[in-house]
C-alpha cells in the first residue's frame, strides 16, 4: 500500500509538472489482505526468558547487559515503547507514588510527542527498586555499564538473542508491549483506560494492537450471552 501511496503522488507531481499527461497509477486497486496480529506471549514465557538474561548476562564494564533482564520484565508489566524505556530517567520515576512518567526530554521525544503518567504494578515497582539499589549515579535507569545509555538497536538484538536461547523465540521488544496491553484486555480493563496506559493517540490504535485472545474472546462472550 505504501508503495502505490509513493506512486500516486509521483504521478500527480509529474502531471502537475508537465512530465506526463497520464496517470499510471489510477486503476491500481489493493486487494484486501488480513492483517496478522502480533502473537501475545504468555507471563511464563516472559519470565522465562527474563530469568535466563539474568543468569547469563555480562555484568560490569561498558558491555554490560545486565540490563537486559529489568528491560524485559519492566517492558511486559508497563507496555513502554523500547526507545521510552532505554530513555527512562530516574527523575521521571516516583516509586513512593508508584509512578513512573513519560517525559520529553532533550535527549527524547515520545512517539505521540505527549507525556503520560504509567501506574506502576508491585512487580514493576520491585524491579525498579533493585536497579535504584545498584545505581551507579547516572541519570538513566537502564545503562550498558558505568552510565553509559543502552543503544536501540543493541537493545533489540539482545532481547531476541536472550529469547531464542531460552526457547521462546518470538520475543522482541515490542511483543512485550503488546502482550501486556493484551493481557490487561484479557482481565477486563475497559479499551479506553488501556489506551491511555499504552499512550495512543486514537483508541483505533489500541484496538489494532490488542486483539483479545480467541478463547477469551469467546468465553466473554457466551458468558454474556447465556446471561440474558
Amino acid at each position: 500500500a505504501n508503495y502505490v501511496r509513493h506512486l500516486r503522488a509521483m504521478f500527480r507531481y509529474w502531471m502537475e509538472q508537465g512530465v506526463t499527461a497520464v496517470d499510471a497509477s489510477e486503476g491500481v486497486r489493493l486487494e484486501r489482505v488480513p492483517r496478522a496480529f502480533p502473537k501475545a506471549l504468555r507471563p511464563h514465557e516472559v519470565e522465562a526468558v527474563a530469568a535466563h538474561a539474568e543468569a547469563h548476562c555480562i555484568d560490569g564494564g561498558m558491555r554490560s547487559s545486565a540490563w537486559a533482564a529489568p528491560f524485559i520484565r519492566l517492558g511486559a508489566e508497563t507496555a513502554l515503547r523500547r526507545n521510552e524505556l532505554i530513555h527512562l530517567r530516574w527523575e521521571h520515576v516516583d516509586l513512593d507514588a508508584g509512578v513512573l512518567t513519560v517525559a520529553c526530554t532533550d535527549a527524547f521525544t515520545s512517539k505521540s510527542g505527549a507525556e503520560r503518567r504509567v501506574p506502576l504494578s508491585d512487580r514493576a515497582s520491585s524491579v525498579l527498586r533493585g536497579l535504584r539499589d545498584r545505581r551507579d549515579g547516572g541519570p538513566l535507569v537502564l545503562t550498558a555499564g558505568q552510565g553509559a545509555a543502552v543503544h536501540a538497536g543493541t537493545c533489540s538484538k539482545a532481547v531476541k538473542r536472550f529469547a531464542v536461547a531460552a526457547g521462546v523465540p518470538n520475543l522482541t521488544p515490542h511483543v512485550l508491549r503488546h502482550s501486556c496491553i493484551t493481557w490487561l484486555l484479557e482481565r477486563g480493563v475497559p479499551v479506553p483506560i488501556v489506551q491511555r496506559f499504552a499512550g495512543h493517540a486514537d483508541i483505533a490504535t489500541t484496538m489494532r494492537y490488542c486483539s483479545v485472545a480467541d478463547d477469551v474472546y469467546g468465553a466473554r462472550l457466551r458468558a454474556a450471552l447465556d446471561a440474558q
